[in-house]
């Protein structure tokens, strides 16, 4: 169970039925990259996923949910984005190593950077400096050993 705030919880059934719940991120709102969804919701059956490339977005304070935008790639892009909130921007990495940040506007994904080593299944962390860094997941070469960083000032 995720605790926002005091008067606001959420459990996986109560957000999004079907979202497997492993990428948000929290600023004064929830944003949920919904890179894997189930075909049947029901916690005993899981027989088929599907990749989508769907942002939803829970407003903590109004109490209610949006759709932001859908971010870019193939439908394999959509399976387990890595994504980080720093200094209120959102910024997420998809499975071909492209670093996206959503607009000031929070209507469309800008392409930031891009790391040296694509994976997926991964954790895109702060320095709370002033770098992103992907760590974990896995790529076509196998267990990601290396940690990517990307710098936030150099852009």
């Amino acid at each position: 169970m995720l605790s926002l705030q005091s008067a606001h919880y959420f459990d996986r059934e109560s957000l999004l039925p079907g979202i497997v719940l492993h990428h948000f991120q929290t600023l004064d709102k929830v944003f949920i990259p919904n890179g894997v969804r189930l075909s049947d919701p029901r916690p005993d059956v899981c027989d088929d996923t599907e990749a989508h490339h769907t942002l939803d977005i829970y407003d903590v304070a109004k109490d209610s949910w949006s759709k932001g935008p859908d971010f870019p790639g193939t439908r394999i892009m959509g399976f387990s984005p890595a994504a980080c909130s720093v200094d209120g921007k959102l910024y997420l990495n998809v499975s071909d190593g492209v670093v996206y940040r959503l607009s000031e506007a929070g209507d469309k994904w800008e392409k930031f950077s891009t790391i040296e080593n694509p994976r997926m299944v991964h954790r895109l962390v702060s320095d709370r400096k002033d770098r992103l860094l992907a760590v974990g997941g896995t790529s076509r070469k196998g267990n990601a050993k290396l940690i990517d960083v990307v710098s936030l000032t150099a852009q």
